[in-house]
């Protein structure tokens, strides 16, 4: 990884041998960059998303490489339950594109995960999952929200959505929620066809559904 960016080539070459260049992802979160994916039972997953161009590689010691980092990480954060704080779930090398995603135990785990590696894509200093109605009632969903379009909605027909899941940042990534995007902080850029937005580095709150 890079330990990401010259690294994602390392881990490039490690997907595409170590996991035989099949394509495992999922139907629910098919990334074409890297981004940060959000289940609607609140699973936190992220993608590393690159270019390679093929080489020579000994393939034993590449995987061999993937593995410890993960192994590593956690055994230094072993979390409270039975979940691993970071597992690589699926991996993909093809016609020069590489694609890993990572699951989570929780949301800190994936900043905490991201930082170690030095993986840029992800740029939060805190990520919280909650419902619409525990955002509302805790203060975490604050100021101006707009809808997908950029159109500004009242406070009052975002609440409507208490039970949406709300998703509360602060810092930069790209977010890819498995529901609809109902809302979002006003300055939040949205693409509504893919339910994903880009925060920025100010307090921001993606609801959906």
């Amino acid at each position: 990884m890079r330990k990401a960016a010259a690294g994602l080539f390392v881990l490039a070459a490690v997907l595409l041998y170590g996991c035989g260049g099949q394509a495992k992802t999922g139907a629910g979160f098919q990334p074409d960059s890297s981004s940060i994916y959000v289940s609607g039972d609140g699973t936190v997953s992220s993608a590393i998303v690159e270019t390679y161009e093929e080489g020579n590689y000994d393939t034993e010691s590449l995987k061999a490489f993937l593995d410890g980092e993960v192994s590593r990480y956690v055994q230094e954060h072993p979390g409270e339950g039975e979940t691993p704080a970071v597992s690589l779930k699926e991996c993909s090398a093809a016609d020069g594109k590489m694609t890993a995603v990572f699951e989570y135990a929780s949301p800190e785990d994936l900043i905490a995960f991201s930082a170690d590696q030095q993986d840029e894509s992800v740029g939060l200093t805190s990520m919280k999952i909650m419902t619409a109605e525990e955002a509302f009632s805790g203060g975490q969903a604050l100021g101006e929200f707009v809808d997908p379009q950029g159109q500004a909605v009242s406070l009052t027909d975002v609440m409507k959505e208490d039970k949406a899941t709300a998703i509360v940042t602060e810092g930069e990534a790209l977010i890819q929620t498995e529901g609809k995007i109902l809302f979002v902080s006003k300055g939040t850029e949205v693409d509504g066809e893919k339910n994903q937005a880009k925060v920025g580095g100010a307090p921001s709150c993606i609801i959906f559904k």
